[in-house]
């Protein structure tokens, strides 16, 4: 999960190199999350066992936005709960590999049950 979005945004990027002040650009970018057949589900609160289908594929999505002075990441990911160490490393390596302050990238997840 931490490389997926990791990597996720670092693509959203890769449209964005510098622009002049006042010049608007976007990057979008997204992957397939979908766990694997066999993968627990269970977190602290709720003991769901393996995956045992999909219904659904789940995603995570970014989208990066640059005005020519401030760059800014946001990240959606398809799942109930995603721990604050995983957000914490994957900005860790967004920020090794690009420009971007971590400081200006939301990660957030749906809190999708199903």
């Amino acid at each position: 999960m931490l490389r997926q979005l990791a990597m996720l945004l670092l693509i959203s990027l890769l449209p964005l190199a510098s622009c002049a002040a006042g010049t608007f650009r976007a990057g979008a970018a997204t992957a397939d999350i979908t766990p694997q057949q066999g993968v627990l589900l269970d977190g602290p609160i709720s003991k769901n066992g393996p995956v045992t289908g999909v219904h659904d594929r789940l995603h995570a999505r970014a989208l990066v936005l640059d005005d020519g002075n401030t760059r800014l990441g946001i990240v959606i990911c398809d799942a109930c709960m995603i721990g604050q160490d995983v957000f914490d490393q994957a900005r860790k390596l967004i920020a090794d590999k690009s420009t971007i302050n971590p400081g200006s990238i939301l990660m957030a997840a749906t809190h999708t049950h199903a």
